[in-house]
Order: C-alpha cells, then sequence, then structure tokens
C-alpha cells in the first residue's frame, strides 16, 4: 500500500532492558538475509526516532548501513521504514535537523 512502517522496540521495564534502535536493525537484516524479501538491506533509507515526547528527542534518517554506525543515546528508540511520500512527508523529513543534505535526493526517489 506505500505505508511507512512503524516498528517497536523490545522492552522488558521490569528487567531494565530496553531494545535500541542498533539492535532492531540487526535483527532485521538478520531475518531480512533468512527470507529475503528486501524489506531492509543496508542501503535502505530509515529513520530513527529516539525518546519522542521527552525533553531530548532525537530524529535521524539515513542509510541503514550508516544509522547502524550511529549511538542514539538512551532509550526509548522507534525505527520507521519510510515508504512512498506526500509533500508534506518530503518536507518535514528534510528538515529533521540530523538527516544530511545528501539524504534529501534519495528520500524524495523512495
Amino acid at each position: 500500500m506505500g505505508l511507512h512502517s512503524l516498528i517497536l522496540l523490545d522492552i522488558q521495564a521490569e528487567k531494565n532492558q530496553y531494545m535500541t534502535a542498533n539492535e532492531g536493525f540487526d535483527l532485521l537484516l538478520k531475518m531480512e538475509k533468512q527470507l529475503k524479501k528486501r524489506f531492509l538491506m543496508n542501503n535502505t533509507i530509515a529513520c530513527v526516532v529516539a525518546r519522542a515526547g521527552a525533553t531530548d528527542p532525537m530524529v535521524v534518517a539515513n542509510t541503514i548501513s550508516n544509522l547502524l554506525k550511529m549511538d542514539f543515546g538512551p532509550p526509548l528508540h522507534t525505527i520507521v521504514n519510510p515508504r512512498e511520500f506526500t509533500f508534506h512527508g518530503n518536507r518535514s523529513t528534510r528538515t529533521m535537523r540530523r538527516t544530511p543534505a545528501d539524504m534529501k535526493t534519495k528520500i524524495q526517489k523512495l
């Protein structure tokens, strides 16, 4: 349907364990390797939202291979797999503070 996929990561609050975006990407890439669905690959553009609603949120869009090199700080993390963008989706993604300039044209081509 061309919709974004919101990927909520595992939370075990009673054990003080929170899956990071990096752990989520690792698991998704392992599943992709087995299933070969071409849903997420190293060159797929994805978005990480960390601590949404907190005073120190972080929103980053880049390729998965580049996101895997980043530290998104303390939990909670969420992964967004963007699909087709509308005008407003393109504009809001491009204005995210930590999205590299060279991602702008790649995001528009999704």
